[in-house]
C-alpha cells in the first residue's frame, strides 16, 4: 500500500484515539500547573520572606509620618482655633458697641433718659428728700412752739 492509500481507522476507533489524547493532554495540563503552582507558590513564600523586614520598615516609616502629620494637624487646627475665636471675641466687641451706640441713638431720638441721667435725678431726688425732711421738722418744730406759747 501507498501512504496515500493508508486504510481508514473505524470511525469509532478514530474517536476513541481523539479522545484519549484530549484526555491526555488535559491530564498534561493538570500535572504542569501542579507543578507549576508548587514552584510558583513556593517561589511567593520566599519572595514575601525577602521583602517582609523592608516592608516593616516602610511601615514604621510610613506610620512616623502620618504621626508627624496627625501632629501637625492638631497644632494647626489649635493655632486655628484660636486666631478664630480671638476674632470672634474682638468682633463681638465691635458689635456689642456698635448695637450699644445704636439703641443709646435710638433711646435719645425718643427722650428716654439715659442711665447716667437717672443717676444724677436720682442723687438730686436724695438731696431733695434730705431738705424736705429738715423743713418738716422745722415746721413740726414751729408748730409745737406756737402750740405751747398758746397754753
Amino acid at each position: 500500500m501507498t501512504q496515500q492509500e493508508a486504510p481508514e481507522k473505524p470511525l469509532g476507533e478514530a474517536l476513541s484515539g481523539g479522545l484519549r489524547s484530549v484526555w491526555l493532554a488535559g491530564l498534561g495540563v493538570v500535572v504542569t500547573a501542579g507543578e507549576s503552582g508548587s514552584k510558583l507558590f513556593h517561589t511567593l513564600v520566599e519572595k514575601g520572606e525577602a521583602y517582609e523586614p523592608e516592608g516593616r520598615e516602610r511601615l514604621k516609616a510610613l506610620s512616623v509620618k502620618v504621626s508627624q502629620a496627625v501632629d501637625s494637624a492638631g497644632e494647626t487646627v489649635a493655632t486655628t482655633f484660636k486666631d478664630v475665636s480671638r476674632k470672634a471675641r474682638a468682633m463681638s466687641s465691635r458689635v456689642e458697641a456698635v448695637v450699644e451706640e445704636k439703641v443709646s441713638a435710638a433711646l435719645t431720638r425718643y427722650g428716654v433718659p439715659t442711665r447716667d441721667e437717672f443717676q444724677s435725678l436720682t442723687r438730686r431726688l436724695d438731696e431733695i428728700a434730705v431738705r424736705l425732711n429738715r423743713l418738716e421738722g422745722k415746721a413740726r418744730a414751729r408748730k409745737r412752739a406756737v402750740t405751747r406759747g398758746r397754753a
